[in-house]
């Protein structure tokens, strides 16, 4: 069983119940994800057992992106609340920061923004569909099982 670790001991910042409910809830699918990869008998590709992880961590990566820079919301989170969920392991760190740069908002998971060392070209969900043949459009990509997150087609 695969085990995620958050670190005990560091207390909350105050008036983000809500917010941490939800983080919870989303740290448990990820949870789920991971048993699941970690059991699967189906046949899959160890990549193909992974994409469900890469999915969870997104999703719950994006729900603090979209707090901090949703201009409907009155309050967006604090920095302190932000430090704290990258202490507890509730977001990716990197992926936050990946979705600071021009060109990176829609980015699907860290290892697909890096090219390959081996070929030097970057995944297939980062090439823009327009730029895609026709019989590559809709093939996921390897490493996340992402379509697209090409920030221009977004």
């Amino acid at each position: 069983m695969v085990k995620l670790k958050t670190k005990r001991g560091i207390k909350p910042p105050m008036g983000y119940e809500d917010e941490l409910d939800v983080l919870e809830q989303l740290n448990d699918n990820l949870r789920a994800a991971a048993l699941r990869t970690a059991t699967d008998d189906a046949g899959d590709s160890k990549q193909q057992a992974e994409w469900d992880i890469y999915r969870a961590d997104h999703q719950r990566t994006r729900y603090v992106h979209d707090l901090m820079h949703n201009p409907a919301n009155p309050n967006p989170p604090s920095k302190e609340f932000v430090d704290y969920c990258v202490a507890m392991d509730y977001i990716n760190r990197q992926l936050l920061q990946t979705w600071r740069k021009a060109g990176y908002e829609c980015a699907c998971c860290v290892p697909c923004t890096r090219p390959n060392p081996q070929t030097g070209t970057v995944c297939i969900c980062r090439i823009p569909k327009a730029m895609l043949p026709e019989e590559r459009r809709g093939q996921p990509c390897v490493t996340c099982g992402c379509r697209g997150c090409a920030t221009e087609d977004m």
